[in-house]
C-alpha cells in the first residue's frame, strides 16, 4: 500500500523542481528524501522523473501519476475533516464547486456573511457544463446549471435571468423597454461569453430553435471584460451577472418564456454532514433571490 507520506514528498518534490528544495520545505535531509524517491518509484514500478538542466522533469506516466497522487492525498485530508466532524457533531469545512462567475457574484459575498457557528466554507471552480459527479468527492456540494443525476441529492436554489446590458445611450435602454425578444438581437453586435458559458449556450439554443442566428462580435471568457467592452459602447453583452459600469440590463424572453438559468445545488446522497448542507443551501437560496432582485433594480449598476 503507497505511503500518504511518500506521495506528499513527491508531490513537494514536483511543485519546487528539485530533491534539495523539497528537503528543506519537508525539513528532512536530501538523502532520505533521495531514498524515499526511489522507494516509490520501486512501488509503482516506473520512472516518475527524468533530469533536464538540473532539475527533475516527470516523466508521461509520472505526470498521470503525480494527478491520482493529488487526488488520493485531497480524500485522505476530507476523510481526516469528516472523521473529525463525526466525533464533534459539526462539520468542520465544507468544500462548494461552482462556476467562477457564482463564485464570484453569489457564494463569496454569502460566505463573507457566515458567522462563527456557521461551517467554514472553501471553494473551488467547477466549469458550468461539466456533471457534478466530476468535482464531487473533492467538494461536498456542487453548483451548477441543470439537475443532478438520480443518484444524487440535488435542490434548486433559484433562477437567474439571462438579460441584455447596453450602454444607456443605447436604444434599447432608451425605449425604456423592461423586456426584449431574441429576435431583436439579430442585427446587433453581440458581446457573448466563452461557449462553456450558460447564458450563452442558453441564448444560442433559443435562437436555434427559432432558425436565427446571432451576430457575435467579441468572445470573452471574463464576464467583466464583457460588461467593460459593452460599457464603451461597442456592443450589445448578454449576460447573468449583476450589471456594472453603469450599464442597463433587459430581461431577455423567447415569446412569452423569459430566458433562465436555473442553479441547483448537488450532493452524495447520505452525506455525514447532510443535515448541515441542506441547511446552507436554503439559506443560500434566499440569499440568491435577494441578490438577483437588488441586481435589478434600477440602482444596480454601478
Amino acid at each position: 500500500m503507497l505511503s500518504l507520506g511518500r506521495l506528499e514528498a513527491f508531490l513537494t518534490i514536483v511543485e519546487l523542481g528539485t530533491v534539495t528544495a523539497a528537503a528543506e520545505r519537508l525539513h528532512i535531509a536530501q538523502p532520505a528524501l533521495s531514498r524515499q524517491l526511489s522507494a516509490l518509484e520501486h512501488e509503482v514500478g516506473f520512472a516518475l522523473f527524468t533530469r533536464e538542466r538540473g532539475r527533475l522533469q516527470l516523466t508521461r506516466a509520472g505526470a498521470l501519476f503525480a494527478t491520482l497522487a493529488r487526488d488520493l492525498l485531497d480524500h485522505a485530508n476530507r476523510l481526516g475533516e469528516a472523521t473529525a466532524a463525526l466525533s464533534s457533531g459539526q462539520p468542520v469545512r465544507l468544500v462548494i464547486a461552482a462556476p467562477l462567475s457564482t463564485l464570484n457574484e453569489v457564494l463569496a459575498p454569502f460566505v463573507a456573511e457566515l458567522g462563527d457557528g456557521d461551517p467554514l466554507v472553501t471553494a473551488f471552480d467547477h466549469p458550468a457544463l461539466r456533471p457534478p459527479d466530476e468535482s464531487l468527492g473533492r467538494a461536498d456540494i456542487v453548483i451548477c446549471a441543470g439537475p443532478a443525476a438520480t443518484s444524487l441529492d440535488s435542490r434548486v436554489l433559484g433562477d437567474v435571468p439571462v438579460c441584455v446590458q447596453v450602454h444607456p445611450s443605447h436604444r434599447f435602454a432608451r425605449d425604456g423597454i423592461p423586456r426584449l425578444d431574441v429576435g431583436e438581437l439579430v442585427d446587433e453586435p453581440l458581446i457573448l461569453q466563452s461557449r462553456e458559458n450558460m447564458s450563452r449556450v442558453i441564448l444560442e439554443s433559443t435562437l436555434a430553435g427559432r432558425g436565427l442566428t446571432a451576430q457575435v462580435t467579441v468572445d470573452s471568457e471574463v464576464e467583466l471584460m464583457a460588461q467593460a467592452i459593452a460599457a464603451s459602447g461597442r456592443g450589445v453583452a448578454v449576460l447573468t451577472e449583476r450589471p456594472r459600469f453603469g450599464l442597463h440590463a433587459i430581461h431577455l424572453y423567447d415569446g412569452d418564456t423569459p430566458l433562465r438559468l436555473t442553479l441547483h445545488a448537488t450532493w452524495v446522497r447520505g452525506h455525514y454532514a447532510e443535515r448541515t448542507i441542506v441547511a446552507l443551501t436554503e439559506r443560500l437560496r434566499d440569499y440568491l433571490a435577494e441578490v438577483v432582485r437588488i441586481w435589478h433594480s434600477p440602482r444596480s449598476a454601478n
